[in-house]
C-alpha cells in the first residue's frame, strides 16, 4: 500500500492500485521516448533543407538513434533486473532531455549524428524497464492488454509530435520546436520518480542474474531466437515507414510538410488503437499463442505497404487516409505483443535482460533499415520499389515465424 496522506479517497485508490498506477507510469515513460525517436523524424524536411542532406544521410540520423541503443539495450535490461526500473529509467530520461537540448543548438551534421547516438544510448534502457514493470505486476490473463496500453504511450505522443512540431517549426524554426520535447521529458522523469514504487521481492529488492551466462542461455531458446529475428526485420520496416512516410508524401504525393505531418499523426493515432487491440486480442486468441498474432500483424503490414507502393499524386485523399491508418495499425503496432512474448518466455528474474537482449538485436534492423531504404530510393528514384521491398521482408519473416515458432504457447514464468 502506498501512503498518500490527506489526498482525496479517489486519488488514494488510484495511486494505491498496483495495476492502474503501474500501467499508467509505464505508458508515461514509454511514451516519453517518442518525443525523440518520432519527433526528430517529423522534423526531417526542415533539417534536410537547412543542412542540405540526401535521403541516405537523413536515414543515417535514424540509424544512429537506433544504433546508440544497441550499445545500452542489453545493459539497460540487466540494470533493470539488478538496479530496478525506477533508478534505471529516471537516469536515462534525464540524460535524454539533456541530449535534446544539444540537438537544438548544434549546427553540425556530424555533431548531430553523435548526439543521435548518445540519445539512442539514453533512451534504450527505458523500454525494458517499462515492460518489466508490466510483467512484474499484471496477471497473464490481461498482460497483453496492459502492455498494449503501455505501448499506446508512444502512439499518443507521436500524434502530438506530428501535429504540433511541424507547426512550431514552420512559424519559429525546428530548433525552437525541440524545446517542447525537452520540457515533456524532464516533467515525465519527475512524475515517474515521484510516484513509482519498486516491487519488493522475497530475499531482497531485486534479483542479480549473471549477465554473460544469462545471455548465452537466451540464445539457446529457439522461441526467443525466432521472435527476436522477426522483430529485427520488422523493426527495419517500422522505422523505414516512420522515417520516410512524411518525405514520401512531400516528394511523391506533393503534399506540404504540415499536411503530411497530419497524415502521420493519424497513422500514430491508428497505431495507438492498434496496440490496444492487438494486445487484448493476444490475450484471448489462438489459445495463448501470441506469436501467431505477430505473424498476422506482419502480413497486414505487407498488404498496407503494397498499397502504399501504388499511391501517387492522383490517389484520392480517402485512399491515402486508409493507407496511413492501415500502416499505423500494423507496421507501427506490434511492439507490445512482442514484449509480452519475450517476457513470458524468459526465466523469472531475467525478463529485463531478455527484453534488453531482444531489443539489441531488434535495433540492428532499425539501424540498417532507414539508410538502406533511403539508398534504394535514391538509386532507383522510386519509392514504389522501396515499399515493395520492405513489404516482401515483412511477409517472408511473418510466414517463417508462424511456420517455425507459432505452435508454441508462451507460459508465464514460474
Amino acid at each position: 500500500m502506498y501512503h498518500t496522506g490527506a489526498r482525496p479517497n479517489l486519488l488514494r485508490r488510484v495511486v494505491s492500485s498496483p495495476f492502474l498506477l503501474v500501467v499508467a507510469l509505464a505508458a508515461l515513460i514509454q511514451g516519453t521516448l517518442a518525443w525523440v525517436n518520432q519527433g526528430i523524424p517529423i522534423l526531417y524536411p526542415f533539417i534536410r533543407e537547412e543542412m542540405g542532406l540526401t535521403l541516405a544521410q537523413v536515414g543515417l540520423i535514424t540509424s544512429v538513434l537506433s544504433g546508440g541503443g544497441m550499445i545500452t539495450s542489453l545493459l539497460g535490461g540487466w540494470l533493470t533486473d539488478v538496479w530496478g526500473a525506477k533508478r534505471t529509467a529516471t537516469t536515462a530520461l534525464v540524460l535524454l532531455g539533456l541530449v535534446v537540448i544539444g540537438f537544438a543548438v548544434t549546427k553540425s551534421y556530424l555533431v548531430f549524428l553523435l548526439l543521435g547516438a548518445v540519445a539512442g544510448m539514453a533512451e534504450a534502457p527505458v523500454s525494458p524497464a517499462a515492460s518489466r514493470m508490466i510483467l512484474d505486476r499484471v496477471p497473464r490473463r490481461t498482460r497483453g492488454l496492459a502492455m498494449g496500453i503501455k505501448q499506446m504511450g508512444p502512439s499518443i505522443t507521436g500524434v502530438v509530435t506530428a501535429v504540433v512540431l511541424p507547426v512550431i517549426a514552420v512559424n519559429y524554426g525546428w530548433r525552437t520546436s525541440l524545446m517542447m520535447p525537452v520540457i515533456a521529458i524532464f516533467a515525465s522523469a519527475a512524475l515517474f520518480f515521484a510516484f513509482y514504487r519498486e516491487r519488493t521481492r522475497e530475499g531482497g529488492l531485486l534479483a542479480r542474474p549473471p549477465l554473460l551466462r544469462g545471455v548465452l542461455g537466451l540464445t539457446q531458446d529457439p522461441r526467443l531466437v525466432g521472435v527476436t529475428l522477426w522483430s529485427m526485420v520488422n523493426a527495419a520496416v517500422n522505422v523505414a515507414v516512420g522515417s520516410y512516410l512524411v518525405l514520401f508524401m512531400v516528394d511523391h504525393i506533393h503534399l506540404t510538410p504540415v499536411v503530411a505531418g497530419g497524415y502521420l499523426a493519424l497513422a500514430r493515432l491508428s497505431s495507438s488503437g492498434g496496440r490496444l487491440f492487438w494486445g487484448a486480442f493476444s490475450d484471448v486468441a489462438f489459445g495463448g499463442r501470441r506469436v501467431i498474432v505477430l505473424g498476422v500483424m506482419g502480413s497486414g503490414t505487407a498488404l498496407a505497404l503494397l498499397g502504399a507502393s501504388a499511391a501517387n499524386e492522383n490517389t484520392p485523399s480517402v485512399l491515402v487516409l486508409l493507407l496511413v491508418l492501415a500502416l499505423g495499425a500494423t507496421a507501427m503496432s506490434w511492439h507490445g505483443v512482442f514484449h509480452v512474448v519475450v517476457g513470458e518466455t524468459a526465466k523469472e528474474g531475467q525478463q529485463g535482460m531478455a527484453l534488453g537482449a531482444a531489443s539489441t538485436v531488434s535495433r540492428l534492423g532499425a539501424v540498417l533499415g532507414p539508410p538502406l531504404f533511403g539508398l534504394l530510393v535514391d538509386t532507383t528514384g522510386s519509392y514504389s520499389i522501396g515499399w515493395i521491398t520492405v513489404a516482401g521482408m515483412a511477409l517472408f519473416s511473418s510466414l517463417a515465424l508462424v511456420i517455425f515458432v507459432g505452435g508454441a504457447r508462451q507460459e508465464a514464468p514460474s
